[in-house]
């Protein structure tokens, strides 16, 4: 699944996809992710718009929209199901 940048991430991989705010809940998974070494910055200076969780407890910062990658995700896994059919 593109992420923006030209970087991936398998779709089978992503858990979440969380639009990126300034609530509490956001900040304290941003900040553990990066307490724990496992937050991953791919927003190449642009502003943070989404975090995405992965399945291996890495948190990806993405300056693409939440909405977009959600969009993404589904054709990706949908376009993988049709062709493992």
């Amino acid at each position: 699944m593109n992420i923006g940048h030209e970087s991936h991430v398998p779709w089978w991989r992503v858990d979440a996809i969380l639009e990126y705010r300034r609530a509490r809940s956001i900040h304290s998974i941003r900040t553990e992710a990066e307490r724990q070494g496992l937050l991953i910055d791919n927003t190449r200076g642009r502003p943070r718009r989404s975090l995405i969780l992965t399945t291996s407890k890495y948190v990806i910062m993405s300056s693409v929209n939440a909405a977009t990658l959600m969009a993404r995700l589904k054709v990706d896994r949908t376009k993988n199901h049709i062709q493992e059919k």
